[in-house]
């Protein structure tokens, strides 16, 4: 009984409920601005907006049709030359100017045009202009190589330059694959790469400009691929025999190239602006060693003073970029990415701009005393970009006279005859081993870890060079000549585990603890070497000594390691 009187009741709230809700629906209608709100419905698409939609997809019908009369009038145009009733060379060039007569119908229509109208007019006049330029400079010859790139430059830009004016990013986008993919087929075809390849900078130059003021900056990346590709060609065809292209020529659009790699730095240098894009890191990585190398193998083919004259323009324009780096951009923008790239660009002009005008000594005594300098001026300025190129230096020396790689010999496997020793490699030893302690009484530079990679790198190479020395000049009075296998694999164990301890000695150190950091790959590279070479080479009484040798190390290196901590 008492069950069914709670069921009424709870009916009875829930009809009070649905009577309350019905007051509130009518007070609702009866009153609009009421605080009563009806759930919210799925939209419907109402006939408006049917047609709204309706209209949107039938308004590209008349522009497309309107498209098909522009192509009809081309082919007309096409027909008549096939004829005879209109000369060829005269057809080419109606149809390059009907060509241009649509864009700049597409640039200068009045009235309520739409972007759709502008941009079908665009890519209209696309379609016409690079397929007759094509015929008329390869199927029938009407015009030169040069006169064709002429031609497209012309084009390209005008159409570049409309699609920047009326904000068309697809106009710009066709016009762009469109040169990209005419500008090698042509050079090509035509075997003459020197005109399309100065087209080809051009339009890098124009579209990181459009991606500069329009924010379109994908349109750069094609546009730069293809313009390296045409540096490839240009260079096999100026290098070979005989040669398709003069050096001059190509000496020029090199220079060009470079100048395109170094545009956004200094663009970005002069303007004190910091922003930049993948690309302006992406792309001077990749265009300015091509340059560089393509200087190199070119300039010779000019004349006897080519190099020095290429390598004087080189290390001046390292030196500009030195100072405009530490003169404005450091002082106004900080060490961020402008500074970086500014003094990357320099030192790879410096370093290849010696090469080309010293001897192999002269540019060892240069090397040096720019990597001290940049050593003293590192610890004096707190500059880690300076560590890092006064380590770079060092690289370059050593590899001039070539101790490292000398010493790599012997280190990695059982040489017939110790390699002899030169004054050059004397020189570069005594190079490297120096600025590394030179490095180790200068300051910690900034960023820290920069300033601390350098010194670790230093190091390194230090250390791998004047280990090899020691074995080379240790080697035939122990192991004699030819050295024997066993002694040599003892040796190169006796090295490892001393300089494994001296490393975490010198790591102690408060100012630079990160040399500590080398004992670790060292004593793994002389756990591998006792494996590898010296249990396979040595006999028993060689690897007794090896064995103790390599297990001292690892408990003097290791206490000196934990005392650190």
């Amino acid at each position: 009984m008492l069950q069914r009187l709670s069921e009424i009741d709870a009916r009875l709230r829930d009809l009070d409920e649905a009577v309350a809700d019905l007051s509130r629906r009518l007070s609702a209608i009866e009153h609009p601005g009421s605080e009563y709100e009806r759930p919210a419905a799925a939209p419907l698409l109402v006939p408006a907006e049917i047609h709204a939609t309706h209209a949107d997809m039938t308004s590209a019908l008349p522009l497309l049709g309107r498209t098909f009369i522009v192509l009809a009038g081309a082919f007309l145009l096409r027909a008549l030359a096939e004829s005879g009733r209109v000369p060829g060379r005269t057809g080419a060039i109606l149809g390059l100017v009907y060509a241009m007569i649509w864009l700049a119908v597409a640039d200068r229509q009045l009235g309520a045009v739409t972007e759709l109208s502008r941009l079908f007019h665009g890519l209209a006049a696309i379609l016409i202009a690079l397929p007759l330029l094509w015929e008329a400079t390869t199927r029938f010859q009407f015009l030169s190589s040069t006169a064709a790139a002429a031609t497209l430059a012309v084009v390209s830009v005008s159409a570049l330059v409309v699609a920047w004016h009326r904000h068309l990013q697809l106009l710009a986008g066709a016009a762009t694959i469109g040169v990209v993919i005419a500008t090698p087929t042509l050079a090509i075809a035509t075997d003459d790469t020197a005109a399309f390849t100065l087209l080809a900078v051009g339009i890098v130059v124009s579209t990181w400009l459009l991606g500069e003021t329009r924010g379109w900056r994908w349109l750069v990346w094609p546009a730069a691929l293809s313009e390296l590709a045409l540096i490839g060609i240009l260079l096999a065809h100026t290098l070979r025999v005989p040669p398709l292209e003069s050096a001059g020529t190509a000496l020029a659009l090199l220079a060009l190239l470079l100048g395109t790699a170094v545009g956004p730095f200094l663009v970005r240098a002069l303007r004190d602006t910091t922003r930049a894009g993948v690309f302006d890191a992406v792309y001077p990585a990749l265009a300015v060693p091509i340059g560089l190398v393509g200087l190199i193998a070119v300039s010779g083919r000019i004349s006897t003073v080519g190099p020095v004259i290429v390598g004087v323009a080189l290390g001046a324009v390292g030196v500009a970029l030195y100072a405009l780096s530490f003169g404005r951009v450091l002082p106004r923008q900080g060490a961020g990415f402008n500074f970086y790239a500014g003094t990357s660009l320099a030192l790879a002009s410096v370093v290849v701009g010696a090469s080309q005008v010293l001897a192999p000594a002269g540019l060892t005594i240069l090397l040096s005393a720019l990597a001290v300098a940049a050593l003293w001026l590192s610890g004096r300025m707190a500059c880690g970009v300076l560590a890092l190129h006064a380590t770079l230096l060092v690289v370059v020396v050593s590899f001039v006279f070539a101790p490292v790689s000398a010493t790599l010999g012997v280190w990695i496997g059982f040489p017939a005859k110790w390699p002899t020793t030169t004054v050059g490699s004397l020189i570069a030893l005594a190079v490297i081993v120096g600025a590394a302690i030179f490095g180790s009484t200068r300051p910690p530079a900034s960023p820290k870890w920069l300033g601390a990679a350098a010194h670790v790198a230093l190091n390194a190479l230090a250390l791998t060079a004047f280990g090899g020395a020691l074995l080379i000049w240790l080697g035939p009075s122990v192991a004699g000549t030819p050295p024997a296998n066993a002694v040599l694999a003892t040796m190169k164990t006796g090295v490892l585990a001393a300089a494994a301890v001296a490393l975490a000695r010198v790591g102690r150190s408060r100012r630079w603890p990160e040399i500590a950091w080398l004992a670790y790959p060292v004593l793994a590279i002389g756990a591998l070497q006792l494996v590898v070479e010296g249990i396979a080479a040595s006999r028993a009484a060689t690897l007794f000594v090896a064995l103790a040798m390599y297990g001292v190390a690892l408990v003097v290196s290791s206490r000196q390691l934990m005392h650190d901590r």
